[in-house]
């Protein structure tokens, strides 16, 4: 019995496997998805993000949204942890601290 189980699942995984390989791969998903927008993006180049380093000796200089960016996050989380840690006890958490004091 479990030689036939064995057989069938083995059957199965090949058949899945078959019909896997007629899927198309990701890669010719992406090139037809590029070739659409060629003119608005570029192809990988290994870099991140796509930006070069600057020289040796020079730093990197900033776009004008980074700044901005970054301070609104900052802003965020400061505000979510005021928000998180000033906010009013709920009945479930008066409930647990009691039992753990009992």
């Amino acid at each position: 019995m479990q030689l036939k189980t064995m057989q069938r699942a083995t059957t199965a995984v090949r058949s899945l496997m078959s019909a896997a390989r007629q899927l198309p791969t990701r890669a010719s998903a992406s090139r037809s998805v590029r070739a659409a927008t060629e003119g608005a993006t570029q192809g990988p180049n290994g870099l991140l993000f796509g930006e070069k380093p600057p020289a040796l000796g020079e730093s990197r200089v900033k776009e004008s949204w980074e700044n901005v960016y970054v301070w609104t996050m900052v802003v965020t989380f400061a505000a979510g942890a005021y928000i998180h840690n000033n906010r009013k006890e709920s009945a479930f958490k008066k409930q647990a601290e009691e039992s753990l004091d009992a």
